[in-house]
């Protein structure tokens, strides 16, 4: 009887683990097409605008860490209790972890690309000021 319980004990954290697990790994992949988009914008407002968007996306991504943090301990806690799933759970955090690193190289790429263009679009518009000045008269 007290088998069958620890069993179904390490079934039970399997799934909790598996869940939360699989709810970042769906995050992240979810964020990565933002993280690794090419639009840059064409006018200054919407490169302000990408850049306003990428910075809440960052703002979520560097606060997921802590969970990410989290199921790491929780996979090495399973691991060296010797659960029965200790490799898949050894396998899934490395994914989870390179997952999770991947995506802040590409939003640190994403800021600076879009950092450019804002001092792209200003010197822009600042080289095209006195045209525009003249036209005034």
């Amino acid at each position: 009887m007290e088998i069958r319980r620890e069993n179904l004990e390490e079934s039970l954290v399997l799934q909790q683990f598996t869940r939360d697990l699989e709810e970042e790994l769906q995050w992240l992949e979810d964020a990565e097409p933002a993280l690794s988009s090419k639009d840059l914008g064409t006018s200054l407002t919407t490169v302000q605008s990408l850049q306003k968007k990428h910075q809440a996306l960052e703002a979520e991504l560097i606060a997921r860490q802590p969970v990410v943090d989290a199921l790491a301990s929780r996979a090495a806690q399973m691991i060296r209790s010797n659960h029965f799933a200790s490799a898949d759970v050894d396998g899934k955090i490395k994914e989870l972890r390179a997952l999770y690193e991947k995506n802040v190289d590409l939003a640190s790429v994403r800021r600076l690309r879009l950092l450019d263009a804002v001092e792209s679009q200003t010197v822009g518009f600042s080289a095209d000021l006195p045209f525009l000045q003249s036209l005034d008269m």
